[in-house]
């Protein structure tokens, strides 16, 4: 047996052979200093490392620190040889390999760590000029440290990821602020070169090294090696204060660059090592919810945004969730949920659990929804609902409502919409989980009075789920109808009352956000559970409601006309026009009522007739200038009725124009206006029925412009005042005869020319009386945007004037001896001298007369020839306009006039 002493003379002499300090003090004494000739071959060398190695069993104590010596002057030795031959590289290597793990498993006996060996060793290798001879140096101690990792005690569990760290860190300690780490390619591809088991081992030693530096209120383990490091390079550098944080983001790099790896993509994708890389993934989780929880602190402190801790987390987060991401498309479905599940019912922790279902979420839209692992996410359905069940009103409570409202509502858009998984069983727990989410947007409406105070967000959320829940439930969900409808009403009426527009804490984005959302959900009510509204369309269409259809994406007027029977709902809109106070909210319901009936059917539209003809007259009583809406509406209801209701209609609306009030003379003539210019020759009849009212207004008209003519314009003021305002129908009157003429006019005229032409003599002295009528600039047209003053060219000139009636009258008379006496009228205006725009009126009408009727009106022309050839002397517009009369009718008698006109 070998006393301790010997064992430390043997070793001193060992060491001194290859090179080392052999000499010294030993038990206090004073020795002689031995002369030695150290071995020159690493053979040798190696030999004597083997020896000292073996002396390590019998007394750790003593032989260990003299080991270390003997090793590190072996790196010397190869640090000097510069050319880096391949013999010194690999016995280099071979020396790593042996008493590395030898010193690992004795080094505590000396009070002494594995980080006792990274330092100086990494202190020699830096030395070495030769990068290949450093990279295999790196890689042999690489191995020998994974090697010491399989087959050691958990106590040595996580040294190489310790030694990497440190190639990191010694790097960054020397490195200026603004420089990069050049040691982390180097250690990345010296992790590349093992095996992919050893690699994924690694990177979870590495996150978990993260965890703890980051981690708030989590000191570093104490028997975590890699604690001292940056305590130590701090002593020997003098390292920034964010040096941590820098290391962090460097290992994170690692990390994702180690996942990037495709042998370790294929190691985990076809090994058997799904309990590693589910811990791989956890690990992850945790080191991504540690990162957030730093930067919200960070966040909330004085630090400005562009700090460098602020760029450092920015780039920890940015590592994690790739590097989270790279594992989860790894993990197999399975696996995957099981990893979720556990993560889920073990509640350690609201971001946990949050980023556990959002991460559900995303893999939820790779699964292809006819496979077999759908139904795997279809069975965490009923877990899922629990959170939301079960979660406080607290911010922790929202934020897992809000993540588990997420993936219900992509579970069933992504698998249970599609025929293979739609079956009872899962739409009982789809019920479930409308049911709740109902229940709780019914319980956050109750707060809409100041919309402040309600999280919106989560308001939102829960009513996307439902928006998507009804597309599979449909009538199931009859049962939750009232309460849904109340909730959503009162959160969209919470949008525009008055409290909360005067609230300064909630942003026009905040409003948009509810107002969408919910909008959405009532337009997904009205899809799937149309027949059903009837008790609620008082509701939908509310005051406060109804001036949202149109201000969002999606117009829930059309819809509701598009879905719901127009026998429900017109009689509902009937009644809330009554209600309604804006021209918008008027016009929402004349466009609905247009699209309701032009979808229904003849027989449907018929029986809502009478509740379609209230909406068009109670809208103009409201506002006139609704006019173009209400006569499409009309024109809809007329084209589904037939000709016999047509006029019984007509007969209504007549009976509620009356005698004494100017709009409803307005809107009645400009309804008969537009029927009669759609209708052509369908609507005579109806017109028939309303000639005397007709012929009466013209009169009216005619006393009041024409006579005011022969007046001074001194009295021309006081006779129009309280009478110029009536007239506001003159216009659509005008309107309508001349629709009518022409639509007779392309039928034969029989209808003008009806009862010994007395009705064309009726219509064609006040008609032609307008042509010298004198029309004041405060004329009520009823179009008032116009930038024309000129009232007169208005009224008689343009097109739906008085000339272009005349025309149409004089083409369905058809009969020169009816044209005479038109004719002659339109003479008197042409040679009024005092009003040029009578004048020119007058030759235009003439000219129009002339291009209508062509050869047959020449018999006429003779009487028209000393007119013109007056005119041709005026002023130029007039003499232009008597100069196309003359030069048409030339065209047309084949002959020239100039004889004629001198």
């Amino acid at each position: 047996k070998v006393s301790n002493g010997d064992l430390t003379k043997y070793t001193l002499l060992l060491v001194a052979l290859i090179g080392g300090s052999g000499g010294g003090k030993q038990n206090g004494k004073k020795k002689k200093k031995m002369t030695l000739c150290p071995l020159s071959s690493w053979k040798s060398k190696r030999t004597a490392l083997s020896i000292i190695s073996a002396l390590c069993s019998q007394n750790p104590k003593c032989v260990v620190k003299h080991m270390l010596d003997a090793f590190l002057k072996c790196l010397e030795s190869s640090s000097g040889n510069s050319d880096g031959d391949q013999s010194s590289s690999s016995s280099v290597g071979e020396v790593i390999t042996a008493i590395v793990p030898v010193f690992s498993r004795f080094c505590s006996a000396a009070k002494l760590s594995m980080l006792d060996v990274f330092d100086p060793f990494l202190d020699r290798t830096d030395k070495v000029t030769d990068e290949r001879l450093v990279s295999h140096i790196h890689q042999s101690m690489a191995a020998a440290l994974s090697s010491i990792e399989e087959s050691s005690s958990s106590d040595d569990d996580g040294i190489l990821s310790d030694f990497l760290c440190l190639c990191i860190a010694r790097d960054l300690a020397t490195t200026p602020v603004e420089g990069s780490c050049t040691a982390l390619s180097r250690v990345s591809d010296l992790l590349k070169q093992l095996e992919p088991d050893v690699q994924v081992k690694c990177v979870r030693k590495l996150c978990n090294y993260v965890h703890l530096q980051i981690a708030i209120g989590k000191p570093v383990s104490d028997n975590l090696s890699l604690s001292t490091i940056t305590d130590r390079l701090k002593k020997k550098n003098d390292v920034t204060k964010n040096f941590s944080l820098k290391l962090c983001g460097n290992i994170c790099t690692l990390i994702f660059q180690t996942l990037s790896n495709q042998k370790v993509k294929e190691y985990i994708e076809t090994s058997d090592v799904s309990s590693l890389c589910l811990e791989l993934w956890q690990d992850l989780m945790v080191l991504q919810s540690s990162a957030i929880h730093v930067e919200d602190a960070i966040r909330d402190g004085d630090q400005e945004e562009d700090s460098d801790d602020h760029r450092m987390f920015a780039l920890c987060e940015k590592r994690i969730d790739e590097s989270l991401a790279r594992v989860q498309c790894l993990l197999p479905i399975p696996v995957f949920l099981a990893s979720v599940t556990n993560l889920i019912e073990d509640n350690e922790g609201t971001d946990l659990c949050a980023k556990a279902l959002r991460m559900i979420s995303e893999r939820t839209s790779e699964v292809n929804p006819n496979s077999p692992e759908a139904a795997l996410f279809l069975e965490l359905l009923p877990l899922i609902t629990g959170l939301i069940r079960g979660a406080k009103d607290d911010d922790n409570g929202m934020i897992i409502q809000q993540a588990a409202t997420v993936v219900i509502e992509g579970f069933v858009r992504m698998f249970c919409l599609s025929s293979a998984y739609s079956s009872k069983t899962n739409e009982d727990v789809v019920f479930e989980a409308l049911k709740i989410c109902t229940e709780k947007l019914s319980n956050l409406s109750s707060r809409t009075k100041l919309l402040e105070s309600v999280p919106s967000q989560l308001a939102c959320s829960f009513a996307l789920c439902i928006t998507t829940l009804l597309r599979l439930l449909s009538a199931r969900a009859l049962p939750l109808l009232p309460k849904l409808i109340d909730a959503v009403t009162l959160f969209l009426s919470s949008t525009t009352s008055t409290e909360n527009s005067k609230s300064v804490r909630i942003n026009s984005d905040t409003k948009m956000l509810v107002r969408t959302s919910m909008m959405r959900t009532m337009t997904s009510i009205v899809q799937h559970l149309p027949q059903f509204l009837i008790p609620h369309l008082g509701k939908i269409l509310s005051p406060t409601v109804i001036t949202l259809f149109t201000d969002s994406e999606n117009d829930l007027g059309a819809t509701l006309a598009q879905h719901v029977p127009a026998r429900q709902l017109l009689p509902a809109m009937s009644q809330a026009l009554k209600k309604y106070s804006t021209a918008a909210e008027y016009e929402t319901i004349l466009s609905m009522t247009i699209s309701s009936i032009e979808k229904s059917e003849r027989k449907e539209a018929s029986a809502v007739k009478s509740h379609a003809l209230n909406i068009i007259l109670l809208s103009c009583d409201f506002d006139i200038n609704l006019m173009d809406l209400i006569c499409k509406a009309l024109f809809a209801m007329v084209m589904k009725i037939s000709e016999v209701q047509l006029r019984s209609i007509y007969t209504r609306i007549r009976d509620w124009r009356g005698d004494d009030n100017a709009n409803r003379k307005f809107a009645f003539w400009s309804i008969s206006s537009a029927l009669s210019r759609e209708l052509k020759s369908i609507f005579l009849p109806c017109l028939t029925s309303v000639l005397p009212d007709a012929f009466q207004e013209l009169e009216f008209a005619v006393s009041l412009l024409c006579n005011a003519s022969r007046t001074s314009k001194k009295n021309t003021k006081k006779q129009k005042i309280g009478s110029i305002e009536s007239l506001l129908y003159l216009p659509a009157l005008i309107s309508c005869l001349g629709h009518n003429f022409s639509a007779d006019a392309r039928e034969g005229g029989n209808w003008i020319r009806e009862g010994d032409d007395k009705r064309y003599h009726t219509f064609v002295e006040p008609l032609a009386k307008l042509l010298l009528a004198r029309v004041p600039t405060d004329f009520p047209f009823a179009d008032a945007s116009t930038d024309d003053d000129d009232g007169y060219k208005r009224l008689i000139v343009q097109d739906g004037g008085v000339v272009s009636c005349l025309v149409s009258l004089a083409s369905a008379a058809g009969d020169e001896t009816l044209w005479k006496p038109l004719n002659h009228s339109v003479l008197i205006a042409c040679g009024d001298e005092d009003h040029g725009d009578i004048r020119r009126a007058g030759l235009l009408c003439l000219l129009k007369l002339i291009q209508t009727l062509g050869e047959e009106y020449m018999v006429l022309l003779p009487e028209c020839l000393p007119v013109l050839s007056e005119l041709l002397e005026a002023d130029e517009e007039t003499a232009a306009l008597a100069r196309d009369c003359v030069d048409l009718s030339e065209d047309l008698l084949g002959e020239s006039l100039e004889d004629s006109l001198r």
